[in-house]
């Protein structure tokens, strides 16, 4: 497990950078008042309304609703993890990134830049083998047979690796050990090692920013194994990554739809045909990580399977492993082709309209599901129906509260012809009396929901918009005692300024970004307290009035309460006296 980056660092690091700077080189802004605006790098639209606030040290967009620091613009933008985002960060403004610890327990394998080096040096000598003899090159012959074009290749860089068992180590004699630490050859039991790849047309992934990380490679003829692929790497880990997606994100950042079909050539020959979202799973099921990673590109995943009894094996399993991520308007929908056709064999005979029409009429989730289930259920009896449900259930309780799965639930009523009175009971039969459909699970610290409008909410608010009214509040203690949610928080915000007088909006929302609060904090940095900038040192007041108010009056019962039971002080009697004449 990496070792934790030290806040301090990553305090010290928002305070250096500047987020017009950062986003400013991705992404076109133009000064508009105080603040930055451009049209939305994460959704299509036509009207700017992507706003950069240099003050706060934040974006956000009033059309999708994204919004966070600089650190979550390079995560999203840049399709970078938390530790790279911080790295490049560091770069920029000349801030030494520190020394990570890791425990004994969880030694960390040190990730040379040099096996990313390497990987890339393999990329470019199987591309230059590939244009190698021209027409006599078996892989380019390969490659014509199969309608893929010059320009196709090499967008998706494809290679080839040459007969003989020591080409790359060849070339490279003296990275041996990293060449066997990236996967690339494979080491002699008498010492030494041979090249893993030969004679196979070679399909490099890459990861989010485009560094080569692993080979697939294909037989030009009938052996087996038909592909080869990289082992896991330090580098590589195959059940996280996914074939063309790079190339889909530098062809389209926001591709309304993306289709996951099995094979290199499936995601190469549809690029052929112009059809530019189609990404493939490295020899695995889809699983979870791959979804959410899709889900972070678009709002619809479109799996492309055969029909035969393996493909609709492999699509369940697929539907599976997305349902806990259908939420927030998220689809996902099923294309099997005819048996004995693939992705490739298929656009190639019927074309790219008639390919784009097949995908238009995916079958949804929904039919797929309940369909599957039919085949299996004969609900023209109550024993049927009382199976039909019972398979049904567990897939029903994976998917997150919300509009889809109410609608399900009326499919799912209408196919059994459930005469339950209302719809309390039919979830009362899928999900139990205990569950979230009926008694929402709370945080251990919650804050208010999103409609109420609390003195707790509004100072919060005021103090992420404005952190400098924090001074105001020399001692933020006695808040701790209030009986309303999301004190503590209040409290933690106000220690936490007074720690660093120069904060802004944009580190507050990164310093909380990980934690329970997290979240919350970010509606609360867009929370609309309908006060003009002149007016917020004034309503902080009278909202820190408020709660000063409920602080007393708390006191005031609990000294009552004390003095029914006969169990006051002469030191609280007075205390109770002195709290009466202030109210």
């Amino acid at each position: 497990m990496a070792g934790r980056i030290p806040d301090q660092f990553i305090d010290q690091l928002i305070s250096r950078i500047d987020i017009v700077d950062v986003i400013g080189t991705r992404v076109q802004l133009k000064k508009a008042g105080q603040n930055y605006q451009a049209c939305c790098p994460f959704h299509n639209e036509k009207t700017p309304s992507f706003v950069v606030s240099p003050s706060k040290q934040i974006y956000k967009c009033f059309g999708c609703g994204v919004s966070g620091s600089a650190i979550k613009f390079l995560m999203e933008y840049d399709n970078m993890e938390f530790p790279e985002a911080i790295e490049e960060l560091a770069k920029s403004v000349g801030l030494e990134m520190p020394v990570r610890e890791h425990g004994k327990d969880n030694p960390r394998k040190k990730v040379s830049v040099d096996l990313y080096e390497i990987m890339g040096f393999c990329s470019k000598f199987f591309q230059q083998s590939l244009r190698s003899d021209g027409e006599h090159n078996p892989a380019v012959h390969y490659l014509k047979g199969r309608g893929v074009s010059g320009e196709i290749a090499a967008r998706f860089a494809i290679g080839y690796a040459p007969p003989g068992w020591n080409n790359i180590c060849k070339q490279l004699p003296e990275q041996q050990k990293e060449l066997i630490e990236c996967g690339m050859a494979i080491a002699k039991d008498n010492g030494g090692s041979y090249d893993r790849f030969r004679e196979r047309l070679m399909f490099p992934i890459r990861d989010r920013r485009g560094r080569n990380i692993a080979f697939g490679g294909r037989v030009l003829n009938d052996e087996l194994p038909k592909y080869l692929n990289s082992p896991e790497t330090p580098i590589f880990h195959k059940g996280r990554e996914l074939y063309g997606l790079y190339e889909i994100l530098q062809h389209n950042r926001n591709p309304s739809n993306i289709l996951v079909v099995e094979g290199y050539m499936d995601v190469v020959a549809l690029a052929q045909f112009d059809i530019n979202n189609a990404v493939a799973t490295l020899g695995t099921a889809t699983s979870v990580d791959h979804i959410e990673r899709l889900y972070k590109h678009t709002e619809e995943i479109i799996f492309c399977f055969d029909g035969d009894t393996a493909g609709r094996s492999a699509a369940w399993r697929a539907l599976e492993n997305t349902l806990e991520s259908l939420q927030r308007g998220r689809q996902a929908k099923f294309l099997f082709v005819d048996e004995g056709d693939d992705p490739d064999t298929m656009v190639r005979r019927i074309g790219t309209e008639q390919f784009k029409t097949h995908i238009a009429q995916a079958q949804p989730l929904s039919q797929f599901m309940f369909q599957t289930i039919l085949n299996n259920c004969d609900i023209g009896t109550i024993d049927g129906r009382s199976r039909f449900l019972e398979k049904t259930k567990p897939l029903l309780q994976k998917i997150p509260e919300g509009s889809y799965r109410e609608l399900l639930l009326d499919e799912l009523s209408k196919i059994t012809h459930l005469k339950l009175g209302d719809a309390a009971k039919l979830k009362q039969l899928i999900f139990g009396s205990g569950t979230a459909a009926h008694s929402p699970k709370k945080p251990s610290k919650p804050l208010p929901s999103d409609q109420q409008r609390t003195p707790i909410r509004s100072a919060i608010a005021f103090l992420l918009h404005k952190p400098q009214l924090a001074a105001s509040i020399t001692d933020p203690e006695p808040y701790l005692h209030l009986e309303m949610a999301g004190a503590d928080l209040l409290v933690e915000i106000i220690r936490f300024i007074h720690s660093k007088p120069d904060a802004h909006m944009g580190l507050i929302l990164e310093h909380w970004r990980n934690s329970e609060y997290g979240p919350s904090i970010a509606k609360l940095a867009s929370y609309n307290h309908m006060v003009p900038e002149t007016g917020i040192d004034d309503e902080f007041k009278g909202v820190i009035a408020q709660l000063n108010t409920a602080l007393t009056s708390q006191e005031i019962t609990l000294l009552e309460r004390k003095m029914q039971q006969g169990t006051i002080s002469p030191e609280e009697m007075l205390r109770w006296q002195d709290l009466l004449s202030r109210r």
